[in-house]
């Protein structure tokens, strides 16, 4: 059974505490039985990945503070660009900065991560006009 939480940061306050006790709920229950808390974000991407990290890393580690154990961002939640000439400038491969951030904060909080769409550049081809939108799952496993 999977339940959805989503960010409370713009909500009212009256509507935030009736959230964020329905979260500790649910979290309680979680103990209480094998139930799995997912969240599912959704930004407004720009331009500027690393503004854009930013945003996806604040609401990952809220995310794990309510107890979810995956987190689902939205597709291209690494940039939304202006024009395609910006897409091919800016897109990565797989093992390029962007995606090891990602990779290292799904280490560091011991959480799954589905990146639902990244831009990735074709490493094969070494060439900047190369690329797909590419799904990935980051899972970190804790093996000690």
């Amino acid at each position: 059974m999977f339940k959805i939480i989503q960010s409370v940061n713009k909500l009212a306050p009256k509507y935030k505490k009736l959230i964020d006790n329905q979260a500790r709920s649910f979290k309680m229950s979680m103990n209480l039985n094998s139930n799995k808390l997912v969240a599912v974000c959704q930004l407004n991407c720009k331009e500027d990945k690393e503004a854009n990290f930013n945003i996806n890393q604040r609401l990952i580690k809220e995310a794990k503070s309510y107890g979810c154990s995956m987190v689902f961002l939205p597709e291209a939640f690494d940039m939304i660009c202006s024009s395609r000439k910006v897409v091919f400038e800016q897109a990565e491969t797989l093992d390029g900065p962007l995606i090891t951030k990602y990779r290292q904060l799904a280490k560091d909080l011991n959480i799954w991560l589905s990146l639902g769409g990244f831009h990735e550049k074709d490493s094969q081809k070494g060439k900047q006009c190369c690329f797909q939108l590419s799904n990935l799952i980051l899972i970190y496993y804790n093996f000690f």
